[in-house]
């Protein structure tokens, strides 16, 4: 050891065994105990500790609906005017297409009733 022996002790060599053996000077007790204890144990450093923190939750950000505004309708000013509608007779036509829509309807009446009274 390299540390010095505390305060009133020695150290002595036994040659018949070839060990030291220590001497308190004050009572004279001797020993084969070293008295500064057993030696230390080797330094050894701290295990290195890695702290893994979680990851920070996700933040969720919620926007309100869309805001739809419909603008005010528009006033228009509009000075009257006069419009002039011309009707010009036309020959034939009408007669043939009002004839034509009565007959028509008559016949889609006869079938329809025929369909629905069979008897």
């Amino acid at each position: 050891m390299s540390a010095p022996l505390p305060p009133g002790w020695i150290s002595q060599f036994d040659a018949s065994s070839g060990r030291y053996f220590f001497v308190h000077t004050p009572t004279g007790q001797t020993t084969w105990t070293d008295p500064r204890g057993p030696l230390p144990p080797p330094y050894v450093p701290p295990a290195q500790v890695v702290v893994q923190q979680a990851p920070p939750p996700p933040v969720y950000v919620q926007s309100a609906p869309p805001v739809y505004v419909q603008p005010a309708p528009a006033v228009v000013y509009q000075q009257p005017s006069t419009v002039i509608v011309e009707s010009v007779p036309v020959y034939g036509a009408p007669v043939l297409g009002a004839g034509a829509g009565v007959a028509a309807g008559l016949a889609g009446g006869l079938v329809l009733g025929s369909l629905l009274d069979p008897w």
